[in-house]
């Protein structure tokens, strides 16, 4: 039968293997979940840098097309704006003939009663 002091440290010896084994173990483990974390940390960081990139292209492009409207939708403003000016200046330039002829009508008119009032006058030294 064998010495209860030897089978004593046997399991002591056993049980010091196995908690060292446990250890290094439970370190490897660790260390390989903290490189997997690490790992999909630095993953993460990068989509993060992706997207962020590809966030502000996006902007900057519809920046690029908002300002490429504003300007074409200015310029039709402008020829717009410049075809109702030429459209008035015609108006415009048409009342001034009117009135002109108008002017002058009116002035013709007032030289025949002009005429006219001379005429009477001669007239009535005429019958009188």
């Amino acid at each position: 039968m064998p010495d209860p002091l030897v089978v004593g440290l046997v399991a002591l010896v056993g049980g010091l293997v196995g908690f060292v084994v446990a250890l290094l173990l439970r370190r490897s483990l660790a260390l390989s979940s903290e490189t997997t974390a690490r790992a999909n940390s630095d993953r993460l960081v990068a989509e993060a840098r992706a997207k962020q990139k590809e966030i502000i292209l996006e902007a900057k492009d519809e920046a690029i097309k908002l300002a490429k409207t504003a300007e074409t939708e200015n310029r039709e403003r402008r020829s717009e704006l410049q075809r109702y000016e030429t459209r008035l200046d015609k108006k415009d330039e048409q009342l001034d003939q009117k009135l002109a002829a108008v002017d002058q009508r009116e002035r013709r008119l007032v030289e025949k009663e002009l005429e006219l009032e001379a005429d009477r006058e001669k007239v009535v030294q005429l019958q009188g």
